[in-house]
Formats: structure tokens, C-alpha cells, sequence
């Protein structure tokens, strides 16, 4: 360093240490100055908190009661009333609230939040006081005397209400018996009711009656009808006497031949008036032994209500305890050890300390219970946690039991095979919804919403964009993917994307011809079952579509592939969760129809076998049902079973009442419905299945349907699945027609069609838009003769015309019972056809028929053609293959009459 005149001059190392000196210099001064803001931000901070912590010290040393047990430690007996009480709780609030808005903890918080607690529990009982004593209910009263006692609350409001509450348990069924005496008239029970009123010494202190029970005029009534039956009574014998007086002395006047006579009217008279008599004596004598209170009640009904109390018992129901015990009282049941039982329950229940100690024995014995029935300890531990949340006490214990609760119903929910749990409880307050799971969106196999490419445009505009982002990413949408929803490999996102494509075509979210829709939902279980990724992502798509769901036609469809999967593969374990959570969700909606709750019931079921194989007998077999709309049901059978046996298996999952209506085909790939016999043995049957499989390449299904649908035959309301099926069967008939019928008569039924499923075709209808799903509505026959484009014109303007005349609220069973009827009216409603030609010369080796007739009769002696024999209740008929309508040569042989032309 070198230093001038003017200038100074340094190497550039030392100006380095020059300026890290300044710096130094400097934070010496910096963390001076920030010490002493801080130090001035906390005292300004600290004189706040202590002028707080202060107010809270003083509130608490003013309203510090409960330092022991007994009323004197109550804040009833040193405020005196309930709206000081409830001032003093006010005046803390404030306080609170500054605590926590500042960054320490009052340690005393607590303490102080559970004494305003129990003060405005005080507060709240002592004001139902009041309204207790004009209360007519007995067991309104007990409770809050219950309480009373609970909280070491004596003021003489609560003795006044014990009185009256005793009086009360005497006068209720005194005045049931006073108004059941007066309407039937019997004197002998007047006078039995009132010995039972002088005996409490009512009747000379009229005074003691409750007003709110009305029944010193009920009493007054009938002791006035009971002194007016007696003077009657006694008027009667007056004129009895009068007359066997005057009868005597006319008798002294008569030869003795006519005394005779009288004598034997008179006994005559007498033996039958006193046969009356004793029979009447007789009858109330049995009413009496009938009797078990003085109220009427009979011996049987009292049993009943004693056996309502000891079940509500057993489960600590509130709500059914106070409606038997209420009973009971108004009854005037004496059943000493039963009814002390109940109403010692019922003021437990209304006490904190029991509710404590209840809790955690209930806890130890579920936890404990490895073999018995679980389902009283479930149900007793929830009805006292639902009784100590409505009284807002035991909170940590309330919340250790909820966790017993739900860890067991899960168990047991995971657990079931035969649907018998989710009969019984109710999901939601049963704690199996678990938060933890209720977001799909919390899924860690998703993709992220900012990588996930969303969804395809739904016109053709070349600038135009799908929906994308985390709002639509898992809710239903028409429009096809861009790529899978699931963190799938690279490789899978075609099959992917096709696989939501093929669960669009199925749940009827874009238009697909009918013959390949019924092939859908088996490819996408298929994919499914080939990768577990793609498993996932099939379960994130399905679970998507059926999510924010306007139409109920495409739910039911979208359940019945989750049905699908949920019987043939198992999601990986972290889906799962939310897999059975969704389902459970789903399940608590009362929303929907009852066939979709079946088909969830049954989802969650079948997941849980899919979950846990090795759970499944071993000696059972698999089989899965297809029913006429495509949908699958899994049953396990065994193998000596035969059809008619699965059979009731199948109909009892369906819920179908009447099961002899169904029977199983057979339906080999490519091929129709073949009958199956009903005695054919399972295990044989699958065996020569396999063996065709072998020989042919083709698979089999077993296919569940109605064996024969009847023309004379309407739908049941009382066998709702019973009447789906036949209806879809009916439907799915119609569909396949194979001849040429009335146009008019296939456009009303394609109109009732689109009404039954008004909420998923009715505005495609109103916008002329038919074309792409006309095969839904229109046997593909009729498009040989008619134009497409025109049909599809005439079912929109017949639509549109007659919507305006049809109930909108009109039940869905309705609407399918008018289309039902109108397909009754089909030549070929309900029977089985196949296409033949008749053929006059037959080989002795072909002939089928043994000892067949050598005369063949010719169906149509002018023409040869092909023929449709339709089978059907009625007979057989014969209808020439191609004829136009109105011009058709049939014939038939019906089973009850000669052959017909």
C-alpha cells in the first residue's frame, strides 16, 4: 500500500480485507439493532399475554366449583341461576379466543375449556327444569333427573320433579284405565277402577291429579257413569221385585193347574237368565285372568313389551328402551326385576361416568371376542358412542371406540362372502368408509393432472381441444382418451385408451351397434386380467364413468362391469382401498334403483373372494352366468349339483321371487340358445364342454333366462327383478326379430323404447339424432324393406308428438309394461324359431322319427320355400321366410286343437 498526495494506492488483496472489515464493523451494530427490536416486539407481545393470562387466571379462580364431589360444588349452588352461569361461559369465550390467536399455549386451557363445559351442561339441565315439569312423558322427566344427578344439581326444582314424576308412574295407568272403563260400560270394572282411585286417595283429593293429564274429568265421568249404571242397576231389581210380587198374587188367583204352568214358565225364565248370568260371569272372569295390569293389558302384550325392554337392553339402544319403557309406564307394567332393570339402564345412560366405563369394557370385548358373536358387542359399543356424542362427553374414549369399531367392520366387511353384513349395518355410521381412501384422486398410481393429456374432442374442428385437468380428469365423459389415466408402462397406452373406448361402447356412452356391444365388456375384462397395470387403470376408467353419472341406464351398465372385474380380477393392493371405499359410497346412496344396489352389494362381495382365494372351498366350482343383457354373475357350486340347483343359486343372488320361470341354455360360440335340462349334472356338463372346446375350438357359456315368455303375461311389481329380466329378454327378442312385421306397430315400440330410457335417449330423440343407435330401438329385419334414414325420422317426430301426452314422472315399471304389451302383440312373441326347408323324399338313414308316418304332410301344397318353425306355449307354426306382410302363408298344429291354416 502506497499512499499519495491525493490518492492512496493498495494491491487488491488488502481492499479485500478492507471491505470484509467494514462488514464486520457493521454486524456488530445489525445484531444489536435486531436484538433490541425483538426484545421490544416481545414485551410489547408479553405485556398483551399477560394481561390475558391474568383475566383467565381470574375468570378460573372465580368459577373454580368443581374441586370435589357433592352439590355443594356446583356452579348452580354459587351462581344461582342458569343465565349467570351461561354469562360467566360467555365472558370466557372472548379470552379463548385471543389464546389461540397468540404463538404460546395458556397451560391451563384445557382445564379452564372443561370447566365452561361442564358449567353450561348446568346451565342447559336446570333450564330443562322447567319444561319438565309441565311434561306428560314420564321418561322425560327420569331422564333429566338422571342428569341432575349426574351433575350433583339438588335444588328443590328436582325433588318437585321426582315427586311428580311418581306421580305420574301411579296416575298414567290409572287414567288408561279410567278411559278403558268408561268406553266398555262394565260396571263390575268401574267399580274394580274405583277402588283403585280411592285407594291413592284421589277421589277426596281431586286436587292431586296432574292438570296436564286431564284426569280429574276423566275421573269425574266416570265415577257420574258408574253412580248412574248402579241407581239403573238398582231401579232394575226394584222392578223385579214388583213384578214377582204382582206375579205371586196373580198366581194365588189361578187354579192350580195354571200356577203350575207359571211356576214352570217362571223357573223356565229364571234357568235361563241365570245361564246368562253365569256365562257373563264366567267371561269376565277370563278377561280378568287375562288381565296383567289395570289397564287391560294382557299377559301376552306384556310380554312383548318386556321383551322389547330386555332386547333394547342388550344392545344399549336408547331410542327403543325409551319407547317400551314409555309403554310400560302408561301401562302400568309391575314386572318388578325387568322394568328396574330398564329404567336403572336408562338414567345410566344419561351418565358420564357410566358411558366412560361402558366404552372401554365394550372396547376389551370386542377386541377380546375371537369366536362369538360380534355383532351384539358392535352393536351395543355404537349405540353408546352415538348416546356420549349426543351428550358430548368422553371425547378421547368416544374416539379410541370408533377406532375398534371401524377396524373391525372393515375386517369383517372384507371378510364377508354372502352379503349378510351389508344387511345388516349401515356403511356410513358403521365407520367402514375410511377418509383415508374416499379421494380416488389421492391414488398414487395416477398420473399427475398437468401430465395426463386428457380428453379427445368431441367435434372435428381442427383447432379444437378436449377437456383436460384435474376437474374432469375422474368424472364421467363422452369423449374418448388421449392417453391412460394410470401410470402405465409405454407399451400398454393403446391398449389403454382402446379399453375406455370399449367401456364407452358397453356403459352406452357412444353409439354401438347392439351385435358387437355384447362383446365389450368381456374384452375389457379380458385386458384387464392380462397385465395388473392395466387392471388398475380399467378400474380408475370404470370408476370414472361412473362418477357424477347423469344417466341411470348407462350406471347400471357401468355396475355391471365392475361386477365384471370385481369376479375375475383383483386390483393391486393400494388400489384396492380405494376400490372397496368407492364401492361402500356407492352403496349408502339411497338414490338409486334397487338393481343397482344388488349389482354393488354383489361387487363388494365378489371382490372380496377375488381378494382372498384361498378363503373359497376348495370343493366348489366357479361358474359364470350369463344373463341376457351380457352382464355376468359369478356363483361357486359344486360339482354334483345339478342345473336346476344352480338355478336357485343364480335366482337367490338375483333376488328373482319366482325362479322356476328361468332355466339355463347353452350357448355355443357363434351359435343360439340350446335348452338345458334341468336334472343335468354340472360336473358332466362341463366335461363335455371341454371336450367340444377340443374338438371344435368354440367355448361354451351357461346362459340364465327365461325358459318360455308368455303373450298372456304382465310384468311383476312385487318381483322387481324377476320383471327387469323378462322385460330385457323381451327386449332383447325384439331386437333379433327374423320377419318382416308391421311398421307401425315397430315404430310405437321403438317410441315406448326410447321412453323407458327418456333420461339417456330422449334428447338424442328431440334432435332428429336416431341414426347412430336406431339397432337399439329397430330389429335390423325391418332395414331390408325401409329405409334407414326414414325410420329414424318417423320415431323422432312420433317421439316428439306423443311426449307431450306422457307423465314425465311415470314409473320406469310402467313404461316397460306398456312396451311389453305392445311386443305381445308380435307374431313371434315368445317363442323359439329356426329357419328350415321342408323336404318330401328322406333317406330311411336320415329319417329321425322312429316309426314316422309314411304320408308327409306338405305345409304348402302350391309352392316349396323355406320355413321359420316357431315353438311356442301354444303350438307350432310355420311362417314362409322373406313373405311381405299381410300376404304370409303359415301354418299351424296348437297343442289343444286340430291343425290351422
Amino acid at each position: 500500500m502506497a499512499l499519495g498526495r491525493s490518492k492512496v494506492f493498495a494491491r487488491s488483496k488488502l481492499i479485500g480485507l478492507l471491505d470484509k472489515a467494514c462488514d464486520m464493523a457493521l454486524s456488530g451494530y445489525v445484531l444489536d439493532v435486531q436484538r433490541m427490536w425483538r426484545g421490544h416486539c416481545t414485551r410489547r407481545r408479553y405485556r398483551k399475554i399477560k394481561v390475558i393470562i391474568v383475566e383467565l387466571k381470574t375468570w378460573y379462580h372465580n368459577n373454580k366449583f368443581y374441586t370435589g364431589p357433592g352439590p355443594e360444588h356446583t356452579a348452580i349452588r354459587k351462581l344461582k341461576t342458569p343465565e349467570a352461569i351461561a354469562e360467566q361461559a360467555a365472558a370466557l369465550e372472548p379470552l379463548l379466543g385471543e389464546i389461540r390467536r397468540l404463538p404460546v399455549r395458556f397451560p391451563h386451557e384445557q382445564e379452564i375449556q372443561k370447566v365452561a363445559r361442564r358449567m353450561l351442561k348446568e346451565a342447559d339441565i336446570v333450564q330443562a327444569i322447567g319444561p319438565a315439569l309441565v311434561a306428560t312423558e314420564p321418561l322425560h322427566m327420569d331422564r333429566v333427573i338422571a342428569r341432575c344427578a349426574d351433575l350433583d344439581i339438588v335444588i328443590p326444582e328436582v325433588q318437585q320433579l321426582k315427586d311428580r314424576l311418581e306421580k305420574m308412574k301411579v296416575q298414567v295407568p290409572l287414567i288408561r284405565a279410567l278411559e278403558n272403563a268408561l268406553e266398555s260400560g262394565d260396571l263390575e270394572e268401574m267399580q274394580e277402577v274405583h277402588e283403585l282411585v280411592k285407594a291413592q286417595n284421589l277421589h277426596e283429593q281431586p286436587q292431586q291429579w296432574l292438570p296436564e293429564l286431564n284426569g280429574e274429568a276423566v275421573a269425574k265421568d266416570m265415577f257420574a257413569a258408574m253412580w248412574a249404571k248402579i241407581a239403573m242397576k238398582k231401579q232394575e231389581e226394584e222392578e223385579e221385585s214388583r213384578r214377582l210380587a204382582k206375579a205371586a198374587a196373580l198366581a194365588a188367583q189361578q187354579t192350580a193347574a195354571e200356577a203350575t204352568a207359571a211356576e214352570a214358565a217362571a223357573a223356565e225364565a229364571k234357568a235361563k237368565e241365570d245361564a246368562a248370568e253365569e256365562q257373563r260371569k264366567k267371561e269376565r272372569a277370563q278377561k280378568k285372568k287375562r288381565k296383567s295390569t289395570i289397564t287391560g293389558l294382557t299377559v301376552e302384550d306384556q310380554g312383548k313389551i318386556l321383551l322389547e325392554c330386555m332386547g333394547a337392553m342388550e344392545v344399549c339402544d336408547l331410542e327403543r328402551l325409551e319407547v317400551a319403557l314409555n309403554e310400560a309406564i302408561k301401562q302400568g307394567v309391575k314386572e318388578q326385576e325387568v322394568m328396574n332393570d330398564a329404567q336403572e339402564l336408562y338414567q345410566n345412560l344419561a351418565k358420564e361416568d357410566w358411558l366412560v366405563f361402558k366404552l372401554r369394557e365394550q372396547v376389551a370385548a370386542l377386541e377380546g371376542n375371537s369366536r362369538g358373536d360380534e355383532s351384539t358387542n358392535l352393536k351395543c359399543l355404537q349405540n353408546v358412542i352415538k348416546q356420549a356424542e349426543k351428550m358430548q362427553v368422553a371425547a378421547e374414549d368416544v374416539k379410541i371406540a370408533k377406532k375398534a369399531v371401524q377396524g373391525k367392520m372393515r375386517s369383517r366387511a372384507r371378510k364377508t362372502v354372502n352379503g349378510k353384513l351389508l344387511d345388516e349395518v349401515d356403511v356410513e355410521e358403521m365407520g367402514l368408509i375410511d377418509d383415508s381412501f374416499a379421494e380416488l384422486a389421492d391414488f398414487t398410481g395416477l398420473k399427475s393432472p398437468c401430465e395426463w393429456r386428457g380428453h379427445r374432442s368431441m367435434t372435428w374442428l381442427p383447432f379444437a381441444f378436449g377437456d383436460s385437468g384435474a376437474e374432469v380428469m375422474l368424472v364421467h365423459n363422452k369423449a374418448g382418451l388421449k392417453d391412460a389415466l394410470t401410470k402405465v408402462p409405454i407399451g400398454l397406452e393403446t391398449q389403454a385408451v382402446q379399453a375406455f373406448h370399449n367401456i364407452q361402447g358397453w356403459m352406452y356412452d357412444r353409439p354401438v351397434p347392439e351385435t358387437q356391444r355384447a362383446s365389450l365388456m368381456q374384452e375389457v375384462v379380458h385386458t384387464a386380467t392380462q397385465d395388473k397395470k392395466l387392471a388398475d387403470e380399467i378400474y380408475v376408467q370404470t370408476m370414472k364413468q361412473l362418477t357424477n353419472n347423469p344417466s341411470t341406464r348407462s350406471q347400471a351398465q357401468g355396475w355391471k362391469l365392475m361386477l365384471g372385474l370385481c369376479q375375475h380380477v383383483c386390483p393391486s393392493p393400494m388400489l384396492h382401498e380405494f376400490v372397496h371405499v368407492f364401492l361402500l359410497k356407492a352403496l349408502k346412496s339411497q338414490a338409486r334403483g334397487s338393481e343397482i344396489i344388488d349389482s354393488i352389494r354383489q361387487c363388494v362381495l365378489d371382490l372380496n373372494m377375488t381378494a382372498t382365494p384361498d378363503k373359497v372351498d376348495e370343493d366348489l366350482i366357479p361358474l359364470r352366468i350369463v344373463l341376457i343383457d351380457s352382464s355376468v354373475r359369478k356363483v361357486l357350486a359344486p360339482p354334483s349339483s345339478t342345473l336346476q340347483q344352480v338355478g336357485e343359486m343364480v335366482a337367490k343372488q338375483l333376488k328373482i321371487g319366482k325362479a322356476s320361470d328361468f332355466a339355463f341354455f347353452h350357448v355355443p360360440e357363434g351359435m343360439g340358445h340350446r335348452l338345458l335340462p334341468e336334472t343335468a349334472v354340472l360336473s358332466t356338463l362341463l366335461q363335455r364342454w371341454k371336450k367340444l372346446k377340443a374338438r371344435t375350438n368354440k367355448s361354451s357359456k351357461l346362459l340364465f333366462k327365461r325358459r318360455l315368455l308368455r303373450v298372456d303375461e304382465s310384468l311383476r311389481p312385487s318381483d322387481l327383478s324377476h320383471a327387469t329380466l323378462t322385460y330385457k329378454q323381451a327386449l332383447w327378442d325384439y331386437l333379433h326379430y327374423p320377419i318382416q312385421e308391421d311398421l307401425r306397430s315397430i315404430l310405437e315400440i321403438a317410441v315406448r323404447i326410447l321412453y323407458v330410457e327418456r333420461e339417456h335417449f330422449g334428447e338424442i330423440a328431440e334432435r332428429y339424432k336416431l341414426d347412430s343407435i336406431l339397432d337399439q330401438v329397430v330389429p335390423e329385419v325391418m332395414f331390408k324393406l325401409h329405409d334407414r334414414r326414414r325410420i329414424a325420422q318417423l320415431i323422432s317426430d312420433s317421439y316428439v308428438r306423443i311426449k307431450k301426452n306422457l307423465d314425465p314422472q311415470e314409473h320406469r315399471l310402467v313404461t316397460m309394461s306398456r312396451v311389453l304389451s305392445l311386443m305381445q302383440r308380435l307374431r313371434l312373441f315368445g317363442a323359439f324359431y329356426w329357419q328350415c326347408r321342408q323336404v318330401m323324399d328322406v333317406p330311411k338313414d336320415k329319417v329321425s322319427v322312429p316309426d314316422a308316418p309314411k304320408v308327409i304332410c306338405r305345409l304348402n301344397p302350391q309352392a316349396d320355400a323355406d320355413y321359420w318353425v316357431a315353438v311356442d306355449y301354444f303350438g307350432v307354426r310355420f311362417l314362409p321366410v322373406g313373405a311381405s306382410v299381410g300376404s304370409a302363408y303359415q301354418k299351424g298344429f296348437l297343442f289343444n286343437e286340430e291343425a290351422v291354416e
